[in-house]
This record gives C-alpha cells, sequence and structure tokens, in this order.
C-alpha cells in the first residue's frame, strides 16, 4: 500500500543562483513533490493545460499547469515508467515501461484505454506523430515499432537496431521518425515507405534524446558522451557539436523559437544554447543529483525538469 507521502503535493519556491549567462537565465516558479522515487519522464499536453510525469516509482502523476496542483495519479505498470507522451489532441497519454508493455490513458476520464504488449524487452520511450494519430516505441528488445488502429492493437516493426533503442522521436511533418541506441547510432526512418533513410554517426556511446526542429531539417541528440549534437538531415551531417557538460546528457530540448537549445545533464546541471552560434549563453545548477527528464511547454516560456532527487522544477524563460 502506498503511503500518504504519494497522495500529498507540495509546491516549493526555491532560489536560483545562474553560474553564467544570467540575462539569459530562466527563472525558476517552483516545485512539485507527489513522486516516491526519481522522476524519469515528462511531457506537456500540445493544449499546455496537464503536465504529466513519469517515475521509478511505477506511477504517472498529471499536474494541473495553471495552478501547479496535482491533478490525477495513474497506477498500473509494474516497473519505472520511463518515457509519457501526448497525442496531439491532448486527449490520449502513453506511457512506456520497463515493464515491456505501453499504456494508453483517457485525459477526460483519467482511465486506461488500453495496454499495448508486443514489446519483449523494456519500453524505453514513446511518441505520437505529430500528424494523425500513429504511436512510435522504442525498447530495449532492439526494435522500434509503430502503433496504429482505433485501439493501437496493430503494431509493425518499423526497423531494428544492434542495440538498446533508448529514444524516438517524429519530424514535425510527420514524414520521418529518428530513433537512437545504446551504441550512439541514429537512423532516421521514412514512415511512407516504412524503411531506413540514413544513419547518423558521431556519439561515442548511448543517445538518450532526440528532437527537430520546426521544418524537420536539423535534429538534436544527446547522450552518454557528455555532447548535444545538431545535425543537418538533409546533408546526413553533424553541423556543431555543443561541449560543456561535464556528465552525459540526458535531454535536449529546442526551445518554441527554435532558437536556443536546453540541455540537462546527470550533475543537475541545466545549459542553454544558441542554436545559430552554437555557443553556451547560460549554465544553472538546479537540481540535487541527475536530471532525467526535461518538457517545454506550448506557451512558449514554460519548461519542467524532472530528476533524481524526486522533484520536478518548473522554470519560466527569459525573452532574449
Amino acid at each position: 500500500m502506498r503511503s500518504a507521502l504519494l497522495l500529498l503535493f507540495t509546491v516549493t519556491i526555491i532560489s536560483w543562483i545562474p553560474l553564467v549567462g544570467p540575462a539569459q537565465a530562466p527563472r525558476q516558479l517552483g516545485a512539485l513533490t507527489g513522486h516516491e522515487d526519481y522522476v524519469c519522464a515528462l511531457a506537456f499536453s500540445p493544449d499546455g493545460r496537464v503536465l504529466a510525469s513519469g517515475g521509478w516509482d511505477k506511477s504517472v502523476i498529471l499536474w494541473e499547469t495553471s495552478t501547479l496542483h496535482r491533478r490525477s495519479t495513474l497506477e498500473g505498470h509494474a516497473k519505472r515508467v520511463n518515457s509519457v507522451a501526448f497525442r496531439h489532441d491532448s486527449r490520449l497519454l502513453a506511457s512506456g515501461s520497463h515493464d515491456k508493455t505501453i499504456r494508453l490513458w483517457d485525459m477526460a476520464t483519467g482511465k486506461s484505454h488500453g495496454i499495448l504488449k508486443d514489446h519483449t524487452g523494456e519500453v524505453a520511450s514513446v511518441a505520437f506523430c505529430p500528424k494523425g494519430t500513429a504511436l512510435a516505441s522504442g525498447s530495449y528488445d532492439k526494435t522500434v515499432r509503430q502503433w496504429q488502429g482505433p485501439s493501437y492493437e496493430t503494431s509493425l516493426i518499423l526497423g531494428r537496431h544492434g542495440h538498446h533503442v533508448l529514444a524516438v522521436a517524429y519530424s514535425p511533418d510527420g514524414n520521418l521518425l529518428a530513433s537512437a541506441d545504446g551504441d550512439g547510432v541514429i537512423k532516421i526512418w521514412d514512415i511512407a515507405k516504412s524503411s531506413e533513410r540514413i544513419q547518423l554517426v558521431g556519439h561515442q556511446s548511448a543517445v538518450f534524446s532526440l528532437e527537430f526542429n520546426k521544418d524537420s531539417k536539423l535534429l538534436i541528440s544527446a547522450g552518454l558522451d557528455k555532447t548535444v549534437k545538431i545535425w543537418d538531415v538533409s546533408g546526413n551531417t553533424a553541423s556543431s557539436t555543443l561541449r560543456g557538460h561535464l556528465s552525459h546528457v540526458h535531454s535536449a530540448k529546442f526551445t518554441s523559437d527554435y532558437k536556443r537549445i536546453i540541455s540537462a545533464d546527470a550533475d543537475g546541471i541545466l545549459k542553454i544554447w544558441n542554436v545559430e552560434k552554437g555557443e553556451e549563453i547560460a549554465t544553472i545548477p538546479c537540481h540535487k543529483g541527475p536530471i532525467f527528464a526535461l518538457a517545454i511547454c506550448p506557451d512558449g516560456t514554460t519548461f519542467a525538469t524532472g530528476a533524481f532527487d524526486e522533484e520536478i522544477l518548473i522554470w519560466k524563460l527569459s525573452k532574449k
């Protein structure tokens, strides 16, 4: 039986101290507590109303962004939750777990919408296509799957990797899917042809995070080798490598204007980068331990981080 601590939440205002670039540093709005173990996954709903978090405590918690209050706790996974993702209409949430399943949740009722069980290994990453309703997943079974149908009952193995698949991400136009594995190999898949288009090789070890920019021409990746790379997908090359983290980088995301990148590492440090110049513009110590999750709100100014310290921190970006 879960302790009473999981049934409560607190909102705490904590001070922040930027190491460099104070004019570019985000302002911390507060902290959400409720998970009883590491926070591994975060995602804002496309309508910006809800933040979903997943943790090592096997639960998914939904938070109201307007109040920072907990809305509900979704339970059912037998092991830790590695990834959460909303469908583009904000009506459905997917959670991928170390229990080898993907659970679908109806946001109107908070109830289970189905359990997807075709993976034979731990599910590390899930992502909904921005166009249409398809769902993609990456697993320790080394496969990339795409799920379709009214209840997502039909799955197709889009492709395979030589190591655990740790991250998947659709391009905004829905034409491409990127996947990354424990060897640092990134593959780009052509959705219409259900085939591999290119491989991007440059990371020295595992890649944990992937995201396309708005025109689907650039891809950012982050990994165990302490770097963030910006890839020119059309040219199949890394246009720049962002160096400065002293430990592995679990997540990297574009800001909503796509002019900056926020990255989070295992030392509990956030960095903000100028995309055009490839330069670091701010460093912010924020968590007591590794940051495992990072999510940007559609409002363009708010983002969240989740970490080893069991907290979710909410931030407001500067306009510069």
